[in-house]
């Protein structure tokens, strides 16, 4: 229905009543030509019609995700713990996801670390957030990508002889026959706690590493680890526990077996012993391995390596002296020798 205009007595200025498709107008021409208020009215009801017939707006875009809520998503799952991540939340939480590119990570990398080297930006700051990443990914809060990680620097291998291994073995008190059965396998920390007595043969003689990095291999123990393993239990059970007598856990981000690391560099810094943690016992294994079997294929298989090119740094310690020693302290039985070329078990 189309408004009306009427001019009010006294003042004679024209005012405009009605309803358009539901509004109500009742409102002052501000003019007292009949004309210009004819064409007020019109403008009016024009500006109602296209209001009530213009397509509904568009609900806002939604905000995008910033690094902080991926944080808070990815602790709710239960990944991680706050305090590992505190330092990388400081320098990226209001980073918006879809804005991460290589550059930032890498500069937010030197400035939280400036003077530290490359392997421990690696371990403190770029796998934590690549695995926030990995998962806001797969939570659909950003696109696909992928981090670039930095190559580490080239470092000398850092291994024990054995004599240094048995003072080791010794200040690590109860957890003395773990930390031998690390040094007599080369096995990764988490191989160890992950192992469970359905994976060891009956008498103790073999064990078995299911899928880690690469390969899953068996191989027969030598007598001295086959005697620190500790008295056999269920079968699903596993074999290693900690000193509350609970199986290992994994901290951190990402997620790793933690405790036997500190427990290990908390008894060597009591006794006065080289920094070592049970990837130098991995280290000294296969630098004794290459020094009493002197082959790098049986290394590469007995360690569970993925290429030769990872073992050829271990090639140079296999001196004869050395080989005398790692016989000397009991880790290579004659006919038992884990890789020896006459009895091989590797699989």
């Amino acid at each position: 229905m189309p408004l009306k205009i009427s001019k009010r007595q006294g003042s004679g200025i024209y005012r405009i009543r009605g309803t358009v498709y539901g509004e109500r107008v009742d409102q002052s021409a501000r003019t007292r030509s009949k004309v210009e208020a004819k064409r007020e009215a019109k403008r009016i009801e024009t500006e109602i019609t296209a209001r009530h017939f213009a397509p509904p707006e568009p609900d806002p875009e939604p905000e995008g995700y910033t690094f902080a809520d991926a944080v808070v998503s990815y602790l709710e799952s239960g990944r991680g713990a706050p305090y590992d991540l505190e330092p990388v939340i400081m320098l990226l939480a209001d980073e918006p996801l879809d804005a991460i590119t290589q550059g930032t990570i890498d500069k937010k990398a030197i400035e939280g670390w400036p003077d530290a080297k490359i392997s421990t930006r690696l371990r403190s700051f770029y796998a934590p957030v690549s695995a926030i990443l990995t998962y806001a990914q797969g939570e659909r809060m950003m696109a696909d990508y992928r981090i670039k990680m930095p190559k580490p620097e080239k470092s000398a291998v850092n291994w024990r002889t054995p004599a240094e291994a048995e003072a080791i073995i010794e200040a690590m008190g109860p957890l003395g026959p773990f930390t031998t059965f690390l040094f007599g396998t080369g096995c990764r920390v988490g191989e160890a706690c992950e192992l469970r007595w359905r994976d060891v043969s009956p008498d103790g003689q073999r064990v078995t590493f299911w899928v880690t990095k690469s390969v899953s291999r068996s191989f027969d123990l030598c007598r001295r680890t086959r005697a620190a393993l500790p008295a056999r239990r269920d079968r699903d059970h596993h074999v290693w526990l900690n000193s509350r007598g609970q199986p290992w856990s994994q901290t951190g981000t990402p997620p790793a077996y933690s405790g036997p690391r500190n427990a290990m560099l908390r008894a060597c810094q009591r006794h006065d012993l080289p920094r070592t943690t049970p990837h130098t016992s991995r280290h000294s294994w296969a630098s004794w391995h290459y020094a009493t079997v002197g082959k790098t294929m049986a290394l590469m298989e007995d360690g569970g390596w993925g290429s030769l090119a990872l073992v050829q740094r271990y090639t140079h310690l296999g001196s004869e002296d050395l080989k005398d020693e790692v016989k000397r302290f009991g880790w290579r039985d004659f006919g038992q020798s884990l890789g020896n070329e006459d009895k091989r078990k590797v699989r």
